[in-house]
């Protein structure tokens, strides 16, 4: 609502000397982030506070210092004490691997001896899918056990009202009959 950074200053000259809020931590920030706010408070008009900007190239440096040690780190656990570029274990080929990282492999495999291995890592597998689809078949057969048991007792209620409905029939045909022959017999009198 002011019109310029001197009215700004003039009704607070507190505020003109530092943010109300406080600088963010590069923590909470990337160091773009921090970059733009230093510009951010260059443009304010709070380009003289120089302990504003050194407090932020302070904390970019630390931060920047403490990411290429955790590099560094990293870099030393996952390589092998006088190997390449490549990690133990970067690729699925246990040659490649080896022939990558600059470590000598023994003799090559035979055919009989690849074809062990695969049936050996694929045996887990094949006893997993039987075991699965087993669970499954037996799964089945107990629903198709209660959706035949749901079935015959729906057929049952059926066959009951069937059962009403034609003793009823049967009783309403005979007192059909017996009031049809008491008329008779009254008319026969009368």
């Amino acid at each position: 609502f002011f019109d310029d950074a001197a009215a700004a200053a003039a009704a607070s000259p507190a505020s003109a000397k530092r943010p109300s809020i406080p600088p963010p931590s590069v923590a909470d920030h990337d160091a773009e982030t921090t970059k733009r706010a230093v510009l951010d408070l260059s443009r304010d008009g709070l380009d003289g506070d120089v302990d504003v900007k050194a407090a932020y190239n302070a904390e970019l440096a630390a931060e920047e210092a403490s990411m290429k040690a955790a590099a560094a780190a990293t870099d030393e656990k996952t390589k092998t004490p006088g190997a390449g570029a490549v990690p133990r274990g970067f690729f699925d080929d246990a040659a490649k691997d080896a022939r990558a990282r600059g470590e000598a492999r023994g003799k090559k495999k035979t055919a009989e001896e690849t074809m062990a291995e695969f049936e050996a890592s694929v045996a887990e597998d094949v006893d997993e899918v039987d075991d699965r689809e087993a669970e499954e078949a037996e799964e089945a057969a107990i629903e198709r056990a209660r959706e035949e048991a749901m079935l015959y007792k729906e057929k049952l209620d059926e066959l009951d009202r069937l059962r009403e409905a034609a003793e009823a029939a049967k009783k309403q045909r005979e007192e059909n009959a017996a009031a049809a022959a008491a008329r008779r017999a009254r008319a026969t009198i009368q």
